[in-house]
């Protein structure tokens, strides 16, 4: 049986990679980046951040998603016409 070999083979790999690890140094790179690019989109996060221009105006916040809402009407009745020729 060759387990003495293999036992002492991986006692020596732990050892040499110990010592490697036990030399690294670790290194810390801050970007500052605008918030709104940390934002997925999508997320609660980027609906609040895209809704804040029209805090306090709940009128302009119905207005604009009444317009999301007609463009994406539009956008379907044009794949309907597409998809119908």
């Amino acid at each position: 049986m060759q387990y003495p070999v293999i036992v002492e083979a991986l006692a020596n790999a732990r050892q040499a990679a110990e010592s490697y690890l036990s030399q690294v140094e670790i290194a810390t790179i801050e970007i500052n980046l605008p918030q709104e690019q940390w934002l997925r989109p999508g997320s609660p996060e980027a609906w609040l951040k895209a809704l804040e221009p029209f805090a306090g105006d709940e009128e302009a916040i119905r207005e604009h998603f009444a317009e999301i809402a007609a463009e994406r009407q539009r956008e379907r009745e044009e794949m309907e016409q597409l998809e119908a020729a």
